[in-house]
C-alpha cells in the first residue's frame, strides 16, 4: 500500500507491542496536526511513551501533502497486527469504497426518504467506526450539501467501536478535517449490546463496515457467553452460524428514523445465507432495500466478497418499492424486482446474468425419491490413512487395490463427466491421480460405515461451481469426498431421471438465485444437501423421459471418451428438461454457454 506521493506505508514497523503501537500512531497524529496547524490532538494528549525509532524516521520523511485526515486510518491499519484484525473481523475500508457507500446512502435518503430532514437535526453514526473512513466521507458529503461549518458538521457525527485506539484515530481524523473546530461524539463499546443511554435514539444516516465474524472458523467464532448476550438482545435473529455483521442491519434499523438511510458494507453471503434469513425478514418489515452495490475489484485483502446494502426506513403506511437498484462494480445499475426476504440472492444472480425463472411447484421433490447426504469434518479427516494410489487406473484394479472405492472430489466433477484418473487432485496434503479409498481400512467404525453405505448407485454433485455439476455412479463404485453430495435414489430405475433433474438448467438457475454470494467466489454456488432435497420434480412426461435417456447417453459418451457426442447429449438434455419444466428457451442458451466456457 502506498500513499499518493509514493511513500510506502509498508515500511512502517509491524509486530509492535500494544504500547509501542499506540505511541506510534500518537506520534503520527501529532505530526499531522502540527502540519495542518489545527492544535494538538486531545485524543492522544495522555500518551507520553516515545514512539519507536522507525516511526520517527517515517514522520521525518513524510511530505506535508501527505498529512491528510485519511492518513491516520491507513497508518493504524498497518500497525494493527494481522491476527488481531482477523479475530476482531476488522477490515479497513479504502477511501474510495467508503465514499461510494456514503454517496449511495445519502442519495437514497434524498430519493426514497418519506420526508426531508432539517439540516439542524441531521445526525450520522458509524457503529463500528474504526479509523473513520466512513465518517470522513460523510463529513465531506455534508459539507458539499449544506451551509453548516465544519465544526457544526463534526459535532453531529457519532462513532462507536470496541477498539479504543481506533476511536482515537477516528476522533483525530475528524478533528483534523474540521481544522480543529470540533470533535465527534465517541463511545468505546460493542454497539450491538452496549450503546450509551445518553446517545440519540434515532439517526438520519447510519453508515459503516461492521466486523465480519463468520462462525465457521475458530478465530472469529462467538463464545457461548457472547451468543447468550446477543440472544438476549436479538432473540431469534441470532442463529447458530449467522455472521455477526448481519446483526448490524437490525441494530441500524432500530436506530434509524423514518426516511433515514442505512448503508453498510457486508459479506455477500448475507443475501442468501439461511442463517441470515430472520435478519432479512425483520429488515423487510420496516425498511425498503433500495440499492445493492456489488464489489468485484476486491476492496479488502480479506478472502471475502463484499457488497453494499442500502435500506431506507419506511414511515407508517408508506408502501414498499417493488424494485431494487443493483450495480455490479462500475457497470450501470439496473432495476431488479425486489425478492422476498427468504433470499435476496436473486439480486446478485440477476446482475451476473443468471436468468430469473419461476420456481417449479411440483407435487414431489428430490428428497421424496432419494436419500440426499453429505459428509462432515470427520468424513474428510477420518479417511486420510486409508487412501492409496491406483496405479492401474483405467484397467482392472490390481490385487492390492481390490475393494477400494474411487474417491471423487468436487474438482473431478464436470456435468456428467468424471475426471478421476485423468485430472490430478490434492487430498490430505498429497497429490493424487487415481485415489482409491480402502473402505475396510478406515479406522473409525462410524466413518467406515458411512462410506460403506455410500457404495450404492447414486449421483454425485460438486460444490462451489458455476452451475450444478453431477456425475452418475450406476455401479456404486465411487466414494464422495467432502463436500461432494451423494444423491441415492430409493428406486434404482429412477437414477437417470434424477440425473436429468439435477443437471437441468432450471435447477441451476433456481439454486443460483437462491444461493448467489454464499460460495467461495461471487459466481460459484455452494450446493447444500437440504437445498438439493427441496428441488421440485417435474410432472411425469415424455420430455422428462427423453432427458433421462440423454443423461444416460452422456454417461456412455464419457466412457467412450467422445467429447463431441457428450456435448450433444448435454444439449438434448437441456432442451428436454426445458420442456419438462416449461422454462423459457433462453435458459438453455445460458446453460450451454456455461458448458462452452468450461470446455
Amino acid at each position: 500500500m502506498t500513499t499518493s506521493s509514493g511513500h510506502l506505508l509498508d515500511e512502517l514497523p509491524t509486530g509492535l507491542s500494544e504500547q509501542d503501537a499506540v505511541a506510534a500512531i500518537a506520534a503520527v497524529a501529532r505530526h499531522v496536526c502540527t502540519v495542518r496547524a489545527c492544535g494538538q490532538p486531545e485524543a492522544f494528549r495522555h500518551v507520553t511513551v516515545s514512539a519507536p525509532h522507525d516511526i520517527d524516521a517515517f514522520v521525518r520523511q513524510l511530505p506535508d501533502s501527505e498529512c491528510t485526515p485519511d492518513l491516520l486510518g491507513l497508518v493504524w491499519e498497518r500497525l494493527l497486527a494481522d491476527a488481531s484484525r482477523r479475530s476482531q473481523g476488522a477490515h479497513f475500508t479504502p477511501k474510495d469504497g467508503a465514499e461510494r457507500v456514503v454517496r449511495l446512502t445519502f442519495g437514497d435518503a434524498a430519493q426514497f426518504g418519506a420526508e426531508s430532514q432539517p439540516e439542524a437535526v441531521v445526525r450520522v453514526w458509524d457503529p463500528a467506526a474504526g479509523g473513520g473512513a466512513f465518517l470522513l466521507a460523510a463529513a465531506r458529503a455534508l459539507a458539499g450539501s449544506s451551509n453548516r461549518t465544519r465544526g457544526e458538521i463534526v459535532s453531529a457525527l457519532y462513532a462507536s467501536d470496541i477498539d479504543p485506539v481506533a476511536l482515537r484515530v477516528c476522533d483525530t481524523a475528524l478533528f483534523v478535517w474540521s481544522n480543529g473546530e470540533g470533535r465527534i461524539n465517541t463511545a468505546e463499546c460493542n454497539a450491538l449490546v452496549d450503546l450509551p443511554s445518553s446517545w440519540p435514539t434515532d439517526f438520519s444516516l447510519i453508515v459503516g463496515n461492521p466486523p465480519f465474524l463468520g462462525q465457521l472458523t475458530s478465530d472469529t467464532s462467538r463464545s457461548s457467553a457472547v451468543t447468550a448476550e446477543l440472544k438476549a438482545e436479538y432473540g431469534a435473529l441470532v442463529t447458530g452460524y449467522v455472521d455477526q455483521s448481519a446483526l448490524f442491519v437490525e441494530l441500524g434499523l432500530r436506530r434509524l428514523r423514518a426516511g433515514g438511510a442505512l448503508g453498510l458494507l457486508l459479506p455477500q453471503s448475507i443475501l442468501g445465507a439461511r442463517d441470515a434469513a430472520e435478519v432479512r425478514r425483520a429488515a423487510a418489515d420496516r425498511a425498503q432495500l433500495t440499492t445493492l452495490w456489488v464489489d468485484h475489484d476486491g476492496l479488502f485483502d480479506a478472502s471475502v466478497d463484499v457488497l453494499a446494502v442500502v435500506m431506507v426506513a419506511r414511515s407508517a403506511g408508506q408502501p414498499a418499492e417493488s424494485t431494487t437498484r443493483v450495480a455490479y462494480g462500475d457497470r450501470p445499475p439496473v432495476d431488479v424486482a425486489t425478492p422476498p426476504p427468504r433470499s435476496w440472492a436473486p439480486l446478485l444472480a440477476a446482475v451476473q446474468g443468471v436468468p430469473i425463472v419461476a420456481r417449479p411447484r411440483g407435487r414431489h421433490t428430490v428428497g421424496d425419491i432419494a436419500n440426499v447426504t453429505a459428509g462432515f469434518r470427520q468424513h474428510f479427516y477420518g479417511i486420510a490413512d486409508a487412501i492409496i494410489e491406483d496405479s492401474t487406473a483405467g484397467a482392472a484394479p490390481a490385487d492390492e487395490a481390490r475393494g477400494g472405492a474411487r474417491l471423487v472430489t468436487s474438482g473431478l466433477i464436470d456435468p456428467l463427466w468424471n475426471h478421476w484418473g485423468q485430472r490430478g487432485v490434492k487430498f490430505a496434503g498429497r497429490r493424487w491421480i487415481a485415489p482409491l479409498l480402502m473402505v475396510n481400512k478406515v479406522a473409525d467404525p462410524a466413518v467406515r460405515a458411512w462410506f460403506g453405505d455410500r457404495l450404492v448407485p447414486k449421483i454425485l454433485l460438486a460444490s462451489q461451481t458455476p452451475v450444478i455439476e453431477a456425475v452418475v455412479d450406476p455401479d456404486g463404485a465411487l466414494a464422495p469426498s467432502v463436500p461432494v453430495i451423494s444423491v441415492e435414489p430409493l428406486e434404482a430405475d429412477r437414477l437417470w431421471h434424477l440425473a436429468a433433474v439435477l443437471s437441468a438448467p432450471t435447477t441451476s438457475a433456481v439454486l443460483l438465485a437462491d444461493a448467489a454470494g454464499t460460495g467461495l467466489s461471487t459466481t460459484a454456488v455452494r450446493v447444500r444437501a437440504r437445498s438439493i432435497g427441496e428441488v421440485a420434480l417435474p410432472a411425469p412426461s415424455a420430455q422428462w423421459d427423453a432427458a433421462a435417456r440423454a443423461a444416460e447417453a452422456a454417461h456412455r459418451a464419457w466412457i467412450d471418451g467422445d467429447a463431441d457426442a457428450h456435448g450433444q447429449c448435454l444439449f438434448d438434455l437441456a432442451v428436454a428438461m426445458g420442456h419438462a419444466y416449461q422454462s423459457p428457451p433462453e435458459l438453455v442458451s445460458w446453460w450451454m454457454d456455461k458448458q462452452r466456457k468450461r470446455r
